[in-house]
């Protein structure tokens, strides 16, 4: 039987994964959203789409840190494998879920993007 980790080492364990593996998660959503907002012609101009997204990317930042900090917290003591798994699949969906609801914004239809998704955007991922 595998004995279970000491939890304050494996709570810091989660916040320094999660801080560390949340910009990454936060660069690549804010560039998503921007390359999108861009392609559709979203917004004033691009100055101002990236204050926005520059105000919006400490919020994202927290909530993949926390999601991470939370699973590697309450899995990570039993398998750390499991809970690098949980984790990252938490983080896709979060990139996912920011990317449809902000990305492609309903309220702004436009020529250029029938149905609010940018042409290059993959088509097996729902939007």
């Amino acid at each position: 039987m595998e004995e279970v980790r000491n939890t304050s080492s494996v709570w810091y364990s989660g916040c320094l994964v999660g801080g560390l593996v949340g910009v990454p998660t936060t660069l690549i959503t804010i560039f998503v959203i921007g390359h999108m907002w861009s392609s559709c012609n979203v917004g004033v101009n691009a100055g101002a789409n990236s204050l926005t997204l520059i105000l919006f990317a400490p919020i994202i930042w927290l909530a993949s840190a926390l999601s991470w900090l939370i699973l590697y917290g309450a899995i990570g003591r039993f398998n750390h494998g499991v809970a690098i798994m949980f984790g990252i699949v938490f983080n896709l969906g979060l990139l996912w879920f920011l990317v449809a609801h902000f990305g492609a914004m309903e309220s702004y239809p436009d020529p250029i993007c029938p149905g609010n998704v940018p042409p290059w955007w993959p088509s097996f991922i729902p939007v």
